[in-house]
């Protein structure tokens, strides 16, 4: 029973196969009795005729010199002390009978002991001391045997036999009767007769136990003991005998002159026997060949890929026409080793450079909290961590098309620097406390975004975004940063708003020199650098990030506005001019002159303030040397003043107020000013005491040069609006430095007008006069003073403004940021925030975005020429159980991925980067070579997919001007090819061309094979014979995958089996009509991701149903899958022995590969086979480890078997597969512990 969709569905999950089977493996597939030499029609060998000639000799009746003979003569004597019979008889002797003997006779007295049945057992051991007795006594002294007999008989026999001897005399005390033979009886023929011992001192009491049963066992495996020491011994002499037959042969020189002559015949005879039993190979090469007529595959022709480099003096290209020769030496025939060309092939100078990827990583989970978008870039592609890292050097393999990072360290890709860039004259910023805020309308027609930019509303984002401005020399960030999102009437704001304090450096345009390490545009202006901070998620990430929401979010955001407002205080390096006189800012100056008067002027200029368009403009004055009225450091106009009414110089006493200017900026060359009538062209003044910070407010076109509570206090005079904008200047399109103010100038300045009322100079000159006629005048005579007249000098001035300017590009730049490049866009509104990575079908005008992208970078490259690439995969490096996805070619024009025509794909023999092969693409007429997402000048390929692109290979290298070649057989020695034809052996045409520079075979041919021959041939057409080309049972299926694809090393076929049933997921092995083929690929390939866990690529496993099912029956619903590979992990501590202990790291290591060997043989030794199934014990394992010779103990041993979905497994005592498909695995890691003898 099974669950789907929260349904309970009969589905028989947990019915077992009742054929419980492996499979069969490559190995396995040669029957025995189709080996030639299986069974020979003459099998004996020379000792075996030897032996014959001994046995016929006993039936030939030997007569003497006088005719006369008897019954027991005959021919034996002239062929038996001949040291080469006696080897033979060595070497043919079966001990197997006397063993046999023997353990029948141990297991009788077993079964019921005796002591007539221990006595018996001292026999077998005395036969094989005479067996080795006879074998001395027939050798010849002067042959090596007798002096290895004698030491066998000195070092195993006679030490055995004094053992004996003492077991004999030990049992005379033990048993009543029945005893042992005597063994002083015992005779032998050789002269050993004499070296054995009658008695000795070494009596051994072989009877323990506490009965005489256990007593009678107990002797008799002493005497086992000896038993086991003499067989043993004889065998080893046996298994010399071979060599000593050699030696026998070749190199003794006393053979008497009948039996040489035999020995000589036979060594002839061996020609003829071998003759004879050619007869089974000959007869099935007759049957197979000759009467079913199914000829061996004739050899297979090598292929080669070449390259080709054009001579300097060919201008372009150069057309190389099929058939060409090409020379690879000469081979052991001396014949020349040729191939030819496949294609015609048009030689161009274009080359592959430059090699980039970009990688959309995406992880959907059904819990959204480990759901995640990530984009990968990397600059140099062919490198072993994408940014220029050396590959390693025995295998220098890399991800084309990229690798997803999440769970990958040391990482193999860096995160993509995507965002975007405003270059405006509004980010002029030099000094002072200055505040930006950068806000950017756009829209999200795509509903997926919607909702997580909706996730994202009114969050703090600072921390998913990188701001930087460009300095002089460095970018410097951007302070205190708050980023937010917002929403109205359906259109998002994005806000980044932030500061530059007093002690930051200024705003910079942008200079390449100093920042294009970080961005690299060309831009005329400062520059403000927003680059999302997108990441993986990980464990430990909290549920509210949104890192990994960025790119998905803003990927479809439409820019409908765009504007740049700053605010800053304190701009104190300014122009400052009266008449011609240009001032000091820094310095105190007179503001109007030393005689100001109505409509004097003051001009104050700046390019950062003056070339923008102002919505308000602070004057921050302090004015020197004014007058003190009160005696308290105040000044009070109107008092100062009063001596002037006084004497009658004036006839109204000026105010503090009444002292005002009129503001006028300079727009195209002439002034301008707000005095229109209109009460919303008036500006709203605000006055800020410097001193105590009061305000005060007023409107109109004058503002008030002093403050009126005291004119000694300097103030902030803030000129804003209501409507429109402060002033109404056009925008500047020019922020060149600012030239003192003359008739040429256009912009950058305001002017302060002098209004009606001055500062009375011109009435001093009256003033005193009167002064001093009244003095003389009046009859008190008072005397009547007047003070000179207030000259406005200012002690310190500066500006505050701030300024919102909506950005065009009419003036500003705007730049979508790539991983590699740019991309300027033409109009603000419209584009979007952060590169798509897509390609457009210019014909159907649609767009399709991709995973992931490989950017070939082509050098020399011309427009309406194709470009024939060479690619070299690392085969079945790709994940096996993902579905191969297609490869969409693209070109870049204007910044543009245009889809390739199908025609325009000439060839790929890759089938997809799966196999090593070659592409040739026509590059447009309209591919352009000044791009700017790109490195400008080459000329860019792009090979993308819109998912999966884990399925494709690791590559090795592309190299451009490539062409296959194919051997062609001229007379050759075709044995060559068994084995490929080395790299670099193809190095010239065979007949030269001034043309061509260069030709160079990078790689070893491929596809080549020799006749087929032998054990192969029979296997083929054995099983053949037996499944017609049909598959209808299990054997067949297994047969016809193994013969028709070499790379499978093991295939098992589970008859009414389905691997998805109905419901997603559901495995069964009750489901009548369906077959489940599973393959294991060759154990040796080194390219696999996981070496424990062999797979095979899901086109193979394609490739291999497309071809069963035109074998099997139309109603077979058919599956090739991979193994379920069931993970084995061991966790326990272990304590070393003392003398490994310091090296416990190095053994801690080693413990683990070996666990791995140990539970995976066949991943590590060529011998081993993989088994479908099996089961195994928790102490089977601890006895593994415990056995090894580094350890001492291990404690908190636990078993387990991983759980596919990575939560945590139970502790269990064995571990069994759990199905016919499985196959039980090292994990790849094991968890080791320390053990310290205090915690026991």
């Amino acid at each position: 029973m099974s669950y789907y969709d929260g349904k309970e569905i009969d589905c028989n999950c947990e019915t077992a196969n009742p054929l419980q089977r492996d499979g069969t493996s490559q190995a396995q597939r040669l029957l025995d009795a189709l080996e030639p030499a299986y069974i020979a029609v003459d099998e004996r060998k020379l000792e075996d005729l030897m032996l014959f000639a001994l046995e016929y000799a006993k039936n030939l009746r030997f007569f003497d010199a006088d005719n006369t003979t008897a019954d027991d003569k005959d021919w034996q004597v002239f062929i038996s002390r001949d040291i080469t019979t006696i080897i033979s008889q060595i070497s043919r002797k079966n001990l197997q009978s006397e063993r046999d003997a023997f353990n029948v006779l141990l297991n009788d007295l077993e079964d019921a002991p005796t002591s007539a049945k221990l006595g018996a057992l001292w026999k077998p051991c005395l036969d094989l001391l005479k067996e080795l007795d006879t074998w001395f006594g027939n050798c010849d002294e002067r042959f090596e045997l007798q002096k290895t007999l004698q030491l066998y008989f000195d070092s195993v026999f006679l030490p055995g036999y004094t053992r004996l001897l003492g077991y004999e005399l030990g049992s005379a005390e033990k048993l009543d009767n029945d005893l042992p033979p005597n063994l002083t009886s015992v005779s032998l023929d050789s002269k050993w007769s004499e070296e054995l011992p009658l008695t000795t001192d070494k009596i051994t009491n072989i009877y323990t136990g506490d009965n005489d049963d256990d007593r009678l066992r107990s002797a008799a495996l002493y005497v086992k003991n000896v038993f086991e020491q003499f067989y043993n011994s004889l065998l080893s002499i046996i298994a010399k005998a071979p060599s000593f037959l050699e030696q026998s042969i070749e190199a003794y020189p006393y053979h008497k002159a009948h039996t040489g002559l035999y020995i000589a015949f036979l060594q002839v005879f061996a020609y003829l026997q071998e003759s004879m039993n050619e007869l089974t190979e000959r007869h099935l090469e007759y049957y197979f060949e000759d009467i079913l007529q199914i000829e061996p595959r004739s050899a297979q022709p090598d292929q080669v890929h070449v390259i080709f480099e054009l001579a300097k003096n060919v201008a372009s290209y150069y057309e190389l026409e099929s058939g060409t020769a090409l020379n690879a030496g000469k081979d052991s025939k001396k014949a020349p080793i040729l191939f030819n060309t496949d294609d015609t092939i048009v030689i161009n100078k274009a080359q592959a450079v430059l090699f980039k990827n970009v990688l959309i990583e995406t992880e959907t989970d059904s819990d959204e909290e480990d759901s995640y978008t990530a984009v990968y870039a990397s600059p140099q592609a062919d490198s072993a961590d994408g940014e220029g890292e050396a590959l390693n050097e025995e295998l220098p393999q890399w991800n084309a098309f990229g690798e997803a990072q999440h769970g990958i360290s040391p990482a193999t890709m860096p995160q993509a620097a995507i965002g975007f860039a405003f270059a405006s004259p509004q980010l002029v910023l030099n000094e002072g406390e200055r505040e930006i805020t950068l806000a950017i309308d756009f829209t999200a027609a795509d509903t997926d975004s919607q909702t997580l930019l909706d996730d994202m509303l009114n969050e703090e984002l600072k921390d998913y975004f990188s701001v930087s401005l460009t300095a002089a020399k460095v970018w410097m960030a951007l302070e205190g940063p708050q980023v937010i999102l917002t929403k109205a009437s359906g259109t998002y704001t994005l806000t980044i708003s932030g500061n530059l304090g007093s002690g930051s450096p200024a705003t910079a345009p942008y200079n390449a020199e100093k920042h294009a390490e970080l961005v690299d545009i060309p831009a005329s202006y400062p520059v403000v650098y927003v680059q999302l901070l997108h990441k993986t998620v990980t464990d430990n990430t909290p549920a509210e990030s949104f890192d990994s929401m960025l790119y998905p979010a803003f990927k479809n955001a439409v820019v409908s506005a765009a504007s740049i407002e700053t605010t800053v205080q304190g701009v104190k390096t300014i122009f400052a001019q009266g008449g011609p006189t240009t001032f000091d800012p820094s310095k105190p100056f007179e503001a109007f002159g030393t005689a100001p008067a109505s409509g004097s002027s003051l001009i104050i200029g700046s390019e950062e303030v003056f070339y923008k368009v102002l919505d308000s403009l602070t004057l921050n004055i302090e004015w020197g040397d004014v007058p003190d009225t009160t005696g308290a450091g105040a000044c009070d106009f109107a008092t100062y003043y009063a001596p002037y009414l006084t004497v009658g110089a004036i006839t109204a006493v000026p105010t503090t107020a009444g002292f005002v200017a009129r503001v006028e900026y300079l727009d195209k060359g002439r002034w301008v000013n707000n005095s229109n009538s209109s009460t919303d062209e008036n500006f709203i003044i605000n006055y800020t005491d410097l001193t105590d910070g009061s305000t005060s407010s007023a409107s109109g076109t004058n503002i008030g040069l002093f403050n009126t509570d005291d004119a000694v206090h300097g103030q902030a005079i803030e000129l804003t609006r209501t409507a429109n904008q402060l002033f109404h200047p056009s925008r500047s399109d020019s922020f060149d430095t600012l030239e003192p103010y003359g008739t040429s100038s256009q912009r950058g300045f305001i002017r302060i007008v002098l209004g009606a009322k001055d500062f009375l100079h011109s009435k001093y000159a009256e003033a005193l006069m009167r002064a001093a006629l009244k003095t003389s005048t009046e009859s008190t005579h008072p005397i009547y003073s007047v003070p000179p007249p207030y000259t406005p000098k200012v002690k310190a001035i500066s500006l505050n403004y701030s300024s919102k300017q909506t950005l065009d590009t009419g003036t500003d730049e705007f730049f979508v940021i790539h991983p590699f490049g740019y991309k300027k866009e033409d109009e603000v509104t419209g584009s979007g925030i952060i590169p798509r990575f897509e390609i457009e079908n210019a014909d159907e005008g649609t767009s399709e975005e991709q995973e992931s992208m490989f950017f070939i970078g082509l050098e020399n490259a011309e427009p309406g020429l194709s470009v024939s690439m060479l690619v070299q995969v690392v085969e079945d490096s790709g994940n096996p159980d993902v579905e191969l996805p297609d490869i969409n070619w693209s070109y870049l024009s204007d910044n543009t991925w245009l889809t390739l025509d199908q025609s325009e794909v000439l060839k790929d023999t890759t089938n997809g980067f799966i196999t090593s092969g070659i592409i040739k693409l026509a590059l447009p007429e309209d591919a352009t070579s000044d791009n700017t997402i790109l490195p400008a000048g080459y000329h860019w390929f792009s090979a993308s997919t819109k998912e999966n692109s884990s399925a494709l290979c690791k590559v090795l290298s592309i190299k451009t001007q490539a062409v296959k070649a194919t051997f062609t057989d001229n007379g050759n020695d075709l044995t060559r090819l068994s084995e490929p034809l080395a790299a670099s052996t193809v190095k010239k045409l065979d007949t030269p061309l001034g043309e061509i520079k260069k030709v160079s075979q990078p790689y070893a041919s491929f596809g080549g094979r020799t006749k087929e021959e032998g054990n192969e041939y029979y296997r083929r057409v054995s099983e053949r014979l037996r499944h017609k080309q049909r598959a209808v049972t299990i054997w067949d299926y297994e047969r016809l995958v193994l013969e028709n694809y070499p790379s499978i090393y093991k295939t098992k076929c589970i008859n009414h089996t389905a691997n998805k049933l109905e419901v997603e997921g559901c495995y069964t092995e009750l489901a009548p009509g369906h077959v489940c083929i599973i393959v294991v690929s060759n154990l040796r390939n080194q390219n696999q991701v996981n070496p424990l866990q062999p797979s095979t690529s899901i086109g193979t496993r394609e490739e291999i149903k497309t071809y069963l099912k035109t074998k099997c029956s139309r109603f077979v619903q058919l599956e090739v899958i991979n193994p379920d590979y069931e993970e084995i992990q061991v966790n326990f501590g272990v304590k070393f022995l003392p003398e490994f202990e310091a090296d416990k790291g190095y053994y801690r290591t080693k413990l683990i590969d070996d666990i791995k060997k140990f539970l995976s043989p066949w991943a590590f030794d060529e011998g081993a086979d993989i088994v479908f199934g099996g089961k195994i014990h928790r102490s089977y394992i601890i006895d593994f480890v415990e056995e090894r010779d580094y350890v001492d103990y291990v404690d908190q041993f636990l078993l387990y078997k991983l759980n596919p979905d990575g939560s945590d497994p139970e502790p269990v005592e064995a571990v069994e597969a759990s199905s016919a498909k499985s196959i039980l695995v090292s994990a790849e890691t094991h968890i080791l512990n320390n053990v310290k003898e205090e915690d026991l």
